[in-house]
């Protein structure tokens, strides 16, 4: 079965800020604190993410006048992800849109338990930039 859920978190900043820093994925560890530990750009546009599940490849796929910021992800444990993403303009700022579709290999539980650390990098994306 096919699970899959959009995240939206509020900031009070520039769209095109916050575009312009999630777009840098040598910003990424700062705030994706559970899932980037080091990040390492590689070729053919694709960077090396280091996290809790070890070494993935991340390549952006990323518009700034449409507010595109997709990622293809290649995770060594859980397969291939693409995960559509969206900074749009808001009413005091930016709504920042991410939506994450559970690969087939991952248990449902390790897919909820993830989404829960999502929340938790998204406060922080939203501290980061409200500052």
């Amino acid at each position: 079965m096919e699970f899959t859920l959009t995240k939206t978190i509020n900031i009070k900043a520039n769209p095109d800020q916050v575009w312009n820093y999630v777009s840098d994925l040598s910003q990424w560890p700062q705030w994706a604190i559970h899932n980037v530990q080091d990040a390492q750009k590689g070729e053919n546009g694709y960077w090396f993410l280091a996290g809790p599940r070890g070494v993935s490849k991340v390549r952006m796929n990323a518009n700034q006048a449409l507010g595109i910021l997709d990622h293809e992800f290649l995770d060594p444990a859980e397969g291939h992800w693409l995960v559509p993403c969206r900074v749009v303009v808001g009413h005091e700022g930016a709504h920042f849109l991410i939506t994450f579709t559970k690969p087939d290999p991952m248990p449902s539980a390790d897919f909820e338990k993830g989404m829960e650390l999502v929340n938790e990098e998204l406060i922080q994306l939203k501290d980061i930039l409200e500052k």
